[in-house]
């Protein structure tokens, strides 16, 4: 990875089960990461042809490799929530690659 390509932030979160007053278990989502990423370009051959919504709605970012990311965590990029989809350990240059799917609420 090139100097200065690290310019967007993104924070990462972890799914919890916290008892509430009531005694039941709930999921909350609590704050592990707060990094700096690079969104990369979405190669041409890698989308389906006219589908807007499967672009949209997919992300990929690059950071430096973390060991506490784990596929099936969530991330917040630009105000959007994401679930992590696939994780790519960069070894020559000690990054990952990140591809996330938005989440709807």
């Amino acid at each position: 990875m090139r100097a200065g390509l690290l310019r967007e932030k993104v924070s990462f979160y972890c799914e919890v089960r916290v008892q509430n007053s009531a005694g039941e278990l709930v999921k909350t989502s609590q704050l592990l990461l707060s990094t700096l990423c690079y969104r990369m370009k979405k190669q041409g051959g890698l989308l389906l042809n006219a589908s807007e919504e499967f672009i949209t709605s997919t992300v990929i970012i690059q950071i430096r490799k973390r060991a506490e990311i784990k596929e099936g965590m969530l991330f917040r990029y630009q105000d959007k929530d994401y679930r992590i989809m696939n994780l790519d350990d960069q070894i020559g240059d000690q990054t990952t690659i990140i591809s996330g799917k938005k989440m709807n609420k």
